[in-house]
């Protein structure tokens, strides 16, 4: 898979510009996709300095602004960062020090709903553990009743007693 126009270039080599070239024509359809998305009238990002076509679905901001950390809206003062949850863009400040991407007050709610979770679990893995002791128990008592030593296929010349 040589080129012949250049006879001492190495396979590596090759593939390394295989794929510039594969990573140039990707980011050239997808400028092409961006202004066609303009063109036709869609709405660019609210961030400051960002001509981007918003995300599908989304009311502010590209696909390119949605896992940044901090971000300049137009008409809004202060940095903001993209909620997963809510699906829209909070004040950097209603970010708590426990995730980075769900907003303060509804990863508050996320959590007091896996702790209630967990409470039910355990209210009802109480109530059934006595009940699911006696079931394990009757059937350890069925399997130990039904082994039986396993006949071998050796015949009894070729095994070894010791």
């Amino acid at each position: 898979m040589r080129d012949p126009e250049e006879p001492g270039i190495s396979g590596r080599e090759i593939t390394r510009r295989q794929r510039i070239l594969k990573a140039f024509e990707k980011k050239r359809k997808y400028a092409e996709l961006r202004d066609e998305l303009l063109r036709k009238g869609a709405k660019s990002c609210d961030v400051v300095g960002c001509c981007e076509p918003r995300m599908d679905k989304s009311k502010k901001i590209c696909s390119l602004h949605k896992g940044s950390l901090e971000m300049s809206l137009k008409n809004k003062t202060g940095p903001h960062r993209w909620c997963l949850y809510c699906h829209a863009c909070h004040p950097v400040s209603e970010f708590g020090k426990g995730s980075r991407t769900i907003c303060f007050v509804k990863h508050e709610l996320r959590k007091r709903r896996i702790d209630d979770r967990k409470i039910q679990s355990n209210d009802k893995t109480g109530e059934e553990s006595e009940a699911g002791a006696l079931i394990a128990a009757k059937l350890r008592a069925t399997i130990r009743r039904e082994r039986r030593p396993r006949k071998s296929n050796i015949p009894q010349r070729l095994r070894c007693t010791s």
